[in-house]
């Protein structure tokens, strides 16, 4: 809730409309967990906005989180459209670090879908592309643990330690909870998979 306050400080002083389209989206994403709906109604909100003012990188960041929305909503078909759309959108603007983002989700897309080779071809491309953008480590270490759900839910279970490690690490030089929680989660259930429950425990 202390990010939510500070985003909706930002929001109340607000003087461009390009911040504004940033900021609302950046609060919807905060209810991602907990109110999808509330998510949905401030990225298209964003949206609008973005479209008003003809604001190509605020469009994609609006539509990647309208895409947030229907996923969290478990809609995934009409998500993956979304994220085909801001993925469009970055690819004309060259937006590397929104691109990265794109695929990321559409590769989460696929995983949910349990298409998991597919999922990993995406998540790839998603961690080559984090790795050119600087300062982007907190969707770095997100592809990172969605590779390693990919491999724990394929049975493969080394390559999985080995990228919730990566992301764990990631996470945690940057102190990104998110995350953190996320790949321990994700060691713990794959340890627990391999029989070895004193480490799963850990």
């Amino acid at each position: 809730t202390g990010n939510r306050d500070s985003i909706k400080q930002l929001l109340l002083n607000d003087r461009q409309d390009t911040n504004r389209v940033i900021n609302l989206a950046n609060l919807g994403y905060e209810y991602i967990d907990t109110k999808p709906d509330t998510l949905m109604i401030l990225a298209l909100q964003a949206l609008s906005l973005a479209n008003h003012i003809g604001f190509e990188k605020g469009k994609a960041i609006s539509l990647n989180r309208v895409g947030n929305a229907f996923s969290s909503l478990g809609n995934y078909p009409k998500a993956m459209e979304v994220y085909l759309q801001a993925l469009q959108i970055n690819e004309k603007i060259n937006n590397l670090d929104g691109k990265q983002r794109n695929i990321n989700n559409i590769g989460n897309i696929y995983r949910l879908e349990e298409d998991y080779r597919q999922s990993l071809g995406y998540l790839f491309k998603a961690k080559f592309l984090a790795e050119q953008v600087n300062n982007n480590n907190q969707i770095l270490s997100t592809t990172l643990v969605n590779i390693a759900i990919n491999y724990d839910s394929l049975k493969i279970y080394d390559s999985a330690i080995l990228y919730a490690q990566q992301s764990y690490d990631v996470a945690d030089k940057i102190n990104y909870s998110r995350t953190l929680g996320t790949s321990l989660q994700q060691l713990g259930h794959i340890h627990f998979m391999r029989n070895e429950n004193t480490l799963a425990l850990e």
